[in-house]
């Protein structure tokens, strides 16, 4: 007995098949590829692997790589409880941006809050802004931060 494929009807054996019909299923996939190759000019595909392939390509002719830079700001010494701490002027390399990118910054410490002024992000940099507003002293503020061109 033969069943067959769901998506392309090729027949294939039943485990109850006795092998001496193993030659004539070969056969018969043969000849089902060919009168697909020949009705479609290659096998159909299915919808979704159709969408994969649509997905692909769009990366594959997408711009390789976006400008970018990324590094970390330190300050030493002690920020008191509830006050505004050290403020940070970052400066991207000369010429990397061509207007200003997306930016993000975490402090490094629990007590410290960074956060950067937006009024002040550029091409070619921007000023990160901290405090420590609980209530204990913080010491040492370093604050991280990536830029990355937004086009």
């Amino acid at each position: 007995m033969t069943r067959y494929t769901p998506l392309y009807g090729l027949p294939a054996l039943e485990p109850s098949t006795p092998v001496r019909n193993i030659a004539d299923v070969d056969w018969q996939n043969a000849q089902r590829i060919e009168q697909i190759l020949a009705n479609e000019g290659r096998p159909p595909l299915a919808s979704e692997l159709v969408d994969l392939i649509k997905r692909l390509n769009a990366l594959e002719t997408a711009p390789k790589g976006r400008a970018q830079q990324g590094g970390v700001v330190t300050a030493t010494g002690n920020v008191a409880a509830q006050s505004y701490g050290p403020n940070f002027d970052v400066k991207f390399t000369a010429g990397l941006f061509t207007k200003p990118p997306l930016f993000f910054c975490s402090a490094g410490h629990s007590r410290i809050t960074a956060a950067f002024n937006m009024a002040s992000l550029t091409k070619d940099g921007v000023q990160i802004n901290t405090g420590n507003w609980s209530p204990a002293v913080a010491s040492n503020v370093s604050v991280s931060w990536f830029a990355v061109a937004a086009d």
